[in-house]
Parts: structure tokens; sequence; C-alpha cells
């Protein structure tokens, strides 16, 4: 028998500096074993303490075998992602088209 997966929805800030590094880790952490869209559309700014808590998301949900996306990412944090030297493939991200 093929086991349901909840779903859970989070809208990142537009900042992830480190004063929003707590909450969001609590929110990340609470929605563990739920299918997770990260909803980056309002992003402008990520640090590379928030870089790590996304990548440390993706990693942890690959393990559990549970689907994690990074949805409407923006141009900014698609450079900013860029220029730490992660791949859109290693957070996951969806490709948007032109």
């Amino acid at each position: 028998m093929r086991r349901k997966t909840s779903k859970a929805h989070i809208s990142l800030p537009e900042k992830l500096g480190a004063n929003q590094l707590s909450s969001l880790f609590d929110e990340i952490s609470a929605a563990r074993g739920k299918s997770l869209v990260l909803d980056a559309s309002s992003v402008r700014y990520i640090g590379a303490q928030g870089m790590q808590i996304l990548l440390s998301a993706v990693k942890t949900w690959k393990r559990d075998g549970v689907p994690l996306r990074l949805t409407g990412t923006t141009e900014e944090l698609r450079e900013i992602v860029s220029v730490l030297g992660v791949s859109s493939s290693e957070l996951a991200m969806e490709e948007i088209s032109s």
C-alpha cells in the first residue's frame, strides 16, 4: 500500500539574513516528513547561512525520500546562488522558462 504524504507550503521572506533564520529553521523543521514547497518569489537577498538552511533542507528531504521544491525563484536569488557556487539542481529549484 502506498503511503500518502501530507503537504506543506512555506513562503520565504524577501530577505533571508541572520534575523530571519531562526523562524525559517523552525518553520522548515516543523514541515519535516511532508512534501514541501518553498516559495521564493519574494526573495531578494539570501546570506550564506540562509543558503545553508535551504541546502540542509533539500538534503534532509532527499534522505527522507520526501519531495521538496523551491519555486518562484527570482533573478536576484538565482544570481546569488550562482555567486555562492550552488547549482539550481542542488537547491531543487524549478527551472524558469524565459
